[in-house]
Parts: C-alpha cells; structure tokens; sequence
C-alpha cells in the first residue's frame, strides 16, 4: 500500500547534522514524537499554525503501527527544534547543514520555519513556493531523502526555535 505525504514522513532515523563531521558528534536525533495531521492543507505550513490538537506519531515507526491502519493519503509532521551552531561549530567542514529523512513513501515536501526547503529529494532554492502537484510523476517512495542547506542558508535560524515540518 502506498501512500502520499506531505509535510514530512521519516521511516528510518531523522537527524541534522553538519555534512561532514566525526561519527555521532554533531547530530541532533529527531526521532521523537512528531505532531501529526491527515489530510492536506498548505496553511499548515504557516509557523503561526496552531497544532494543538493534532496527534503525537513517533516518524521512525510506520502509520500502520500506530493506529492509522487504513490509512492512504496525505498527512503532514510538525516538530519544534533548536538547531545549535555548534553544529557547524565542531563539523569538520562548517559549510553546510545536512537534513536525513531516510525513504518517505512516496512523496513530501519539507518546510522549515514555513520556508519550502526539499520536495521529493531535492533542495529547494531560497523563495520557491510549493508546487501543489508536486505528487505527480513516478513514485519516489525508494529514493532516500537527504537535503543539504549551506551554512548561512536564511532559512536556518541557528540557536533559535524553528518549526520543522
């Protein structure tokens, strides 16, 4: 069974970390429960959006698994994060922020801060506003996202609450 996603849907650990850097020294492990919603709203994007009252999904674990069983559409993730400059700080190479998502099935868009940054594994530049057909076209549902943003991207707000989604 295949499903659409929007927003962000990790199957396999999701972490942040500077592209290059010692092993498991400049990660931030985002494998904790997400704020989740079924269906579809671009508004949901928005950092002002009040997601109170959505659920709480662990992105690591599939939907079946939790309760969502006949699941087949759309849903959308929210997370709020710090994102430390020591990062970049301790990377070996302070030049980039790396975002791993692992395999999403079968496609996504990712916002931080309500900023378009990826869209079905590739890195969206600064001010590209979401595409609503972006889930037509072959399925991606084997492709590992993985979106690297440059270090001074405006989009990262270093040291600061971002909302990740």
């Amino acid at each position: 069974m295949k499903k659409l996603t929007i927003g962000l849907f990790a199957v396999a650990l999701a972490a942040l970390m500077g592209c290059h850097r010692t092993p498991y020294e400049n990660k931030l492990d985002l494998s904790v429960q997400w704020k989740f919603h079924i269906g579809d709203d671009i508004s949901w994007s928005g950092v002002s959006f009040d997601d109170a009252k959505w659920d709480l999904i662990k992105p690591t674990d599939n939907w079946e698994n939790q309760g969502y069983k006949n699941l087949d559409g759309f849903a959308w993730y929210r997370i709020r994060i710090i994102i430390p400059r020591s990062l970049i700080y301790n990377a070996y190479i302070k030049d980039s922020l790396q975002i791993k998502l692992g395999k999403i099935d079968d496609y996504d868009q990712v916002f931080l801060n309500g900023e378009l940054i990826g869209e079905n594994a590739k890195v969206m530049p600064v001010n590209t506003e979401p595409r609503p057909d972006f889930f037509k076209g072959p399925s991606q549902w084997d492709v590992s996202r993985r979106y690297v943003l440059a270090a001074n991207d405006a989009r990262i707000h270093w040291d600061k609450e971002m909302l990740f989604r």
